[in-house]
This record gives structure tokens, sequence and C-alpha cells, in this order.
């Protein structure tokens, strides 16, 4: 490809393929109980009114009912609402098998998300519509019979993603040279994934409304509004050449958040808190074979803000020693911590110098087991004995990179 060329769409044979699992959270949650199908279900994270919808099932979103709305919000359209709390190891499992699913078509599959892969196919025979009607039928008869997914077919990822979001729930589309100007047309900016409201307005300053608009500016069009690389990255995507990476690239940092459903209103209640974000960010460097240099926390509520970093001369290894390397400077306090925050970064390859007393080996090799018996049994089943009697974070998801 030219990259300095003007040029038309893609004219190659669409080889990606974007999935997307429908309410991902709430049909998991309706496909282990029966009882909840066919029912309006919101899984939050507590189950109060204040809690945040994380997903909102196929009856619930028929109504309006959206994710990262307030359990109020969707009471007030629908008062029987049924919210449930997340579980997820439940929607690990789930993801894993859907993988394995997909890694028997093709060994290219690159999870972007809890709910969401996008598949290589390139150098792959055989019709990729065809395809993907056998991955949802897989999936049906071997994950759950009331689990959906919306896949999309393109010549890049950005555009096979486009198409798994344009028929939910069960949906397949392909975008290719023949139907691209007729779905184009349809489409309103918003619907491109990841384009930004500060892009949206730009082009609409310069009268570029839908997306076809925006795919008949030429490159030279394009750089005048945007300054920046962004105008190739639009014009090759909207035409289909593959200029996003396929293979993740390595995270830069870990981090964790969680706002309290009860405040923390003591040193020890709030170091407790920071102790579990501590151990999930440590499990999750781990996982990539990774440590961190330097440690950033923070905590706040509505009239009170914690908040430090710490660079480390040696590698923490481990969630234990992220939390020992701040734990003392955590102060005492007045007022309700309601948010807490930790984040790791400076990544380098996981190792530790030797002591001379073995102290740091023997640490290591505790966090070890306590980590094996928290991945076998769950988060915190392993806890510091002073630590007891405090509120527990409960398990959670993020939505982005996933990692197993």
């Amino acid at each position: 490809m030219d990259y300095l060329s003007e040029s038309d769409f893609n004219s190659e044979t669409p080889h990606k393929m974007f999935l997307d699992i429908n309410s991902c959270f709430a049909t998991i949650e309706q496909q282990a109980n029966p009882l909840l199908r066919g029912k309006e279900v919101a899984v939050a994270a507590y189950k109060c009114d204040h809690s945040c919808i994380l997903a909102a099932s196929k009856e619930a979103k028929n109504l309006g009912i959206k994710t990262g709305w307030k359990v109020a919000e969707a009471k007030k359209i629908c008062p029987n609402i049924i919210v449930i709390t997340p579980d997820p190891p439940k929607y690990r499992f789930v993801h894993k098998e859907i993988r394995k699913i997909l890694e028997n078509f093709s060994p290219r599959v690159n999870p972007r998300s809890i709910d969401e892969f996008a598949i290589n196919f390139n150098g792959i025979d055989g019709d990729l519509w065809k395809k993907a009607k056998d991955i949802k039928a897989e999936i049906k008869n071997k994950v759950g019979e009331w689990i959906t997914v919306s896949i999309g077919i393109a010549p890049n990822f950005f555009l096979a993603k486009l198409a798994s979001n344009l028929i939910k729930p069960d949906g397949l589309v392909k975008i290719d040279k023949n139907n691209f100007e007729e779905i184009y047309q349809k489409l309103e900016l918003e619907s491109l994934p990841g384009i930004a409201f500060k892009s949206k307005c730009k082009l609409e300053v310069n009268n570029i409304l839908k997306v076809n608009d925006f795919y008949n500016c030429g490159r030279q069009e394009l750089r005048s509004i945007f300054h920046s690389i962004w105008a190739d990255y639009w014009y090759w995507r909207l035409r289909g050449f593959e200029i996003d990476e396929e293979k993740k690239e390595k995270k830069k940092s870990f981090s964790s958040i969680v706002t309290l459903k009860i405040p923390a209103k003591n040193r020890d209640e709030l170091a407790a808190i920071f102790y579990q974000l501590c151990l999930k960010v440590g499990r999750r460097a781990k996982r990539q074979k990774q440590g961190a240099k330097r440690v950033v926390w923070w905590a706040g509520g509505d009239d009170i803000q914690i908040e430090g970093r710490l660079k480390s001369e040696e590698v923490m290894t481990n969630g234990w020693e992220i939390f020992e390397s701040f734990y003392s400077r955590i102060g005492e306090f007045r007022g309700e911590i309601k948010k807490v925050v930790v984040v790791i970064d400076h990544l380098c390859p996981r190792y530790w110098q030797e002591d001379i007393f073995g102290i740091r080996e023997k640490l290591w090799e505790k966090s070890e087991i306590a980590q094996k018996i928290n991945d076998k049994f769950g988060e915190n089943s392993v806890f510091p004995g002073n630590l007891l009697n405090i509120q527990r974070v409960a398990d959670s998801i993020g939505f982005g990179n996933f990692t197993e």
C-alpha cells in the first residue's frame, strides 16, 4: 500500500472478523439462571440505587435502559428490574470457552476486552460468512443457547468492529468493496468506533455530517481539519486498509480503582482497601511477567484527598511488596474516603536481586502461595490477620485490554 497516494476502497476479500458478546454480563447471568430469561436484568456494582449499571439485558435495553445509568434511573422506567451484583469468575469462564472455540477456527485470536475478540483469517481458506455462522452455532451448542454474539467481517479490524455494532443482538454484517457506500450513507459520525467528540465537532464544522462524507474527503482536506497523523489514520481505516496494530502492545501500567459502598473513615480501613487493590495490580502484572518500579496511590471523598507516589530502586514483583512500599506513608485523616486508586508503572521484567539473608525470596514465596490460593478460591481468600475485620473489595473485571 502506498501511504502517499490517494486510494479507493480496499478490493481484497475480507479476512478480518470482530466478535462482540451481546449484553455480556447480563446474558451470562440469564444463561446461568433460566428464571432470569426474558426479564429485565441489570448487573451493577451494588444493588443500591446509586450504583452504576455495568450491563443491561436485551429486555432492559429494549426499554431504553443503558449501561452507565444509575440503578435509580433504570427503576423509573422499569420498577421491577432485577439487579444482580457481578460474578467475575463466571464471566471469565465464558470468555475462555468462547476463545477456545475461536482458536479452532484461527490461531490468531486477540481478545480486545472481556466481551470482544478480533480474529485474523488471513491465509486461511474458506468462506468467512460460513465460518461466522459456524462460530455462532458452536457458541450456542457448547457455551449456552441464551448467549448471542454479533459478528462483523471486513478487510480491516476497524471496519469489522463497526460491522459488529450494526445489528444487535445476534448480528452478522460484512463490509466490503461492494456495499461500503450503502452502509456509509446511513451512518452518523458517532457510529464510528473510537471517534472523539472533538474530532466529530471538527468534521461537522466542515460540513462533514455522515460517514460517507468523511470517506469522500481527500487526504489533504483531512490534514487541514485534523492537523495531525489522525488524518491519515481515518483516511486509511475508512478505506478498509489495516493500519491499527493487530498485536496488543505490552501494557505500560496496571491500575485498580474502587468506589466504596461504605466509606473508609480511618487509616486502618483505608490501608485495607489499598492492600486489596495492590494485590489486584500485582496479580495482573504477574500474569504479564512484569514487575514495577513505581507505585502511585490516591484516595478521596467530598472534602478530602490523599495521594502520593514512590519510585523504588528494586523491582516490586507482587502485591505484598507494592503495598509495603507505601503503607507507612498512609497517615491518619478526618473525613470519609469514597474512592481509592492504585497504579503501578515503570514496568520491567519480573525478577529480583538476591539479598544476603534471603528475606525477600521468602516473602516472594509466601506471596506466590497466597496468590495461588486466591486464584483457585477467589479474591482475598488469604488475607493478613491484622486486616480481617474490614470491608472487602469485590472481584471485578475491566472492559478494556482484558488480561486473563
